[in-house]
């Protein structure tokens, strides 16, 4: 596995995609434990006791995920357009 924060955070980000634990600890070729912690060290740290406050948390992460997601093909669109106009103008 990777460090802890990168794992940490690929096992919140797969809870947030609808993963099960034991989806998730198969996914990552960890125990299943190893996922439990991490999703109990995150739920510490971030204060989250209910899990209608886990299911919130895990929402906005996805639409954070998705926001980050659009934001590269926008930057990629950029990318491509001025070259495309860098060749439209040359010729």
């Amino acid at each position: 596995m990777q460090n802890n924060a990168d794992s940490e955070l690929n096992v919140l980000l797969d809870f947030a995609s609808g993963l099960q634990t034991h989806d998730i600890a198969t996914r990552r070729h960890c125990n299943y434990k190893t996922v439990f912690t991490f999703k109990r060290n995150a739920r510490l740290r971030l204060n989250i006791e209910t899990k209608v406050e886990w299911m919130d948390f895990l929402a906005a992460v996805v639409q954070l995920s998705s926001y980050s997601k659009f934001r590269k093909s926008c930057s990629a669109v950029k990318k491509h357009s001025a070259h495309i106009k860098e060749a439209l103008c040359e010729s």
